[in-house]
């Protein structure tokens, strides 16, 4: 059986997965109380308590900013930007999908230049067709693609990935 999505209902669905997947590989990081670009110094619930404010406020559509700072160098806080944009997605324009998925795709880290294959990971999404050219993610699975045991599958992969990152 075949799905065919229209053009704008496929852009839609791949830029909810496209942030969900960022918002995924922000959660490799580590939460430590640390001095934040603002110069905050926040405790670790300190910042816990502040992202879920500003969280919520983001996917209520909210101005979440005021309330993440100090938040900048949370692990989290690509979620909230998620959030504000899932938030407004039908109304969200190419650039600013594109501008979220260029900050935090997750797949090469901050100060690197290469893909990271610990990050390496095999996502599993179920659309629903609710009609009218509307989907509704029903299930969206993550699973880290270690490949225990089976190296040259880890690294066909990494290959793959890097051929997709090439320049055309």
């Amino acid at each position: 059986m075949s799905i065919r999505f229209g053009a704008s209902a496929c852009l839609r669905a791949c830029a909810t997965i496209a942030l969900a997947l960022a918002g995924i590989a922000a959660t490799n990081a580590q939460t430590t109380a640390a001095p934040q670009t603002t110069g905050v110094f926040l405790t670790v619930q300190q910042q816990r308590d502040a992202f879920r404010a500003a969280y919520a406020a983001a996917r209520d559509g909210k101005d979440w900013r005021p309330l993440a700072q100090g938040l900048e160098d949370y692990p989290l806080y690509p979620y909230l930007e998620a959030a504000a944009l899932q938030h407004d997605l039908r109304t969200a324009s190419a650039a600013e999908i594109d501008a979220y998925l260029q900050r935090y795709a997750g797949m090469i880290p901050a100060g690197a230049n290469d893909l990271d294959p610990d990050l390496h990971t095999v996502h599993t999404m179920v659309a629903v067709d609710e009609g009218g050219g509307r989907w509704r993610i029903s299930l969206f699975q993550s699973t880290p693609a270690a490949f225990h045991g089976f190296p040259e599958e880890r690294e066909a992969l990494t290959e793959e990935l890097r051929g997709l990152l090439a320049p055309q």
